[in-house]
């Protein structure tokens, strides 16, 4: 119900689908297929823009979505994908990020990246994928908190 509203709001067909149904996506871990392909279709659309992306050939379509993420979790009207400048909403524990550049779902150590953590970031082996991707979405580096710290007490918004 969300998507048609979207999509009636900016005169784009139902039919319309610039990214999923493409025969050459393999879609690598999407869930929920029906309903995770009309978001990435929303998400290009939105990104784009519409009629834009459907005058662009396959690979000028791939050069405009290769810094495009989108959470395949949230509803359309959330509009739950990074913006024109890279930035995307922060990530939870049900978070599942599909990367555009890449066509497939973000790996959980990916997250772990994407919350600061180095590529020396050591996971036991017993770490679960599920429990490394929960961490990921409940937790942030100490680097990334300490500057958050620095930031509130130099500007005076938190009282030593």
């Amino acid at each position: 119900m969300q998507a048609r509203s979207l999509r009636h709001g900016t005169g784009v067909p139902e039919s319309f689908s610039p990214w999923a149904r493409r025969e050459d996506r393999r879609l690598t871990g999407v869930p929920g297929l029906d309903r995770a392909r009309e978001v990435l279709d929303l998400a290009v659309l939105q990104h784009v823009g519409y009629p834009r992306c459907a005058n662009l050939s396959t690979q000028e379509l791939d050069e405009a979505c290769a810094d495009l993420f989108t959470d395949l979790s949230q509803n359309p009207a959330r509009k739950a994908f990074s913006n024109q400048a890279g930035v995307s909403k922060c990530l939870t524990s049900s978070s599942v990020l599909y990367t555009h550049a890449r066509d497939r779902v973000v790996l959980p150590l990916e997250m772990m990246f994407f919350q600061g953590h180095t590529q020396e970031l050591k996971v036991p082996r017993d770490f679960s994928q599920k429990a490394l991707k929960d961490l990921a979405g409940q937790g942030i580096c100490l680097p990334c908190l300490g500057l958050i710290v620095y930031c509130l007490l130099s500007t005076g918004s938190l009282e030593a």
